[in-house]
């Protein structure tokens, strides 16, 4: 999904906690790719929500 794939997952069990370790490898240009792309959707969703805001208080 996000170019990061998780290998070799365990669980622990201590006292009232579950610990899940595992290892991982990513695929960089893709996880790079997919961030860009959440962080320009994130910028935009900002921008609307200020016009909006903007819009309200000038009505």
């Amino acid at each position: 999904m996000c170019g990061v794939e998780l290998e070799k997952p365990s669980l622990s069990y201590i006292d009232h906690a579950i610990v899940i370790d595992t290892d991982f490898s990513y695929d960089l240009p893709h996880f790079v790719s997919k961030f860009k792309a959440y962080i320009k959707a994130e910028v935009e969703k900002a921008k609307k929500k200020q016009q909006l805001d903007d819009e309200e208080q000038y009505s």
